[in-house]
């Protein structure tokens, strides 16, 4: 059964030759100049399974300000044909999911699923510049 290991929101993320990167990394709050225009972020981070196990369903769905809007996607993750098992048999699976979401003032929400299960909750907030 997959897990979820970790999940952080970024600026910008990337899963490259089997490690996760990551730029403006864990934060909860942005600044924004204006409300024009796409702001992109990241949700990062690494699923664990086992080698064998069903291939796992991940979930992201972005909830605006107020219920104004939302976006969401799901994938299946897949164990690399270079996945290496640790410790008691583990495999971790990385992934980056990249969005533009327009810039409103208000908290967001991110919800992460696994199999259709939510499994956590993160949250910013858009402020403006003074």
């Amino acid at each position: 059964m997959a897990e979820l290991d970790y999940v952080f929101l970024a600026d910008h993320a990337q899963v490259m030759d089997g490690k996760l990167s990551s730029i403006g990394a864990s934060f909860t709050n942005v600044t924004a100049a204006s409300t024009e225009g796409l702001f992109m972020l990241s949700v990062a981070g690494r699923v664990r399974t086992t080698m064998g196990a069903a291939n796992p369903e991940l979930g992201i769905r972005l909830r605006g300000p107020g219920g104004m809007f939302e976006v969401s996607n799901a994938t299946e993750l897949f164990v690399g044909p270079q996945a290496r098992p640790y410790g008691d048999g583990k495999v971790g699976i990385l992934f980056a999911a990249n969005l533009a979401v327009p810039i409103v003032v208000g908290l967001y929400e991110v919800f992460v699923s696994l199999d259709g299960e939510e499994v956590r909750r993160l949250a910013f907030d858009i402020t403006l510049a003074e």
